[in-house]
């Protein structure tokens, strides 16, 4: 998974379209449009990289079959990435 910092397309979007999304609710929406969070949240997505972090989200193939069936698994794993 490659993690693109500088896309932000949904900070353009109108609240009405991204409501449209499944599980994308007012609250989410507030939150996406709020600039702490996206700037905290690029300040993760930089740790992340710069620390050889891999996040594995539950779409990706790599994530564990087993964890898929529980309601309540982790959307996201993430795994230390060491480099010899």
């Amino acid at each position: 998974m490659d993690i693109v910092v500088e896309q932000k397309p949904y900070l353009k979007e109108k609240a009405h379209k991204l409501l449209k999304i499944p599980g994308v609710g007012p609250q989410t929406v507030e939150r996406l449009k709020n600039k702490e969070n996206i700037s905290k949240a690029e300040r993760e997505l930089n740790f992340i990289q710069n620390e050889n972090i891999k996040a594995i989200l539950q779409s990706d193939s790599q994530y564990p079959n087993r964890l898929k069936h529980y309601p309540d698994s982790p959307l996201v794993l993430f795994l230390k990435v060491k480099l010899i």
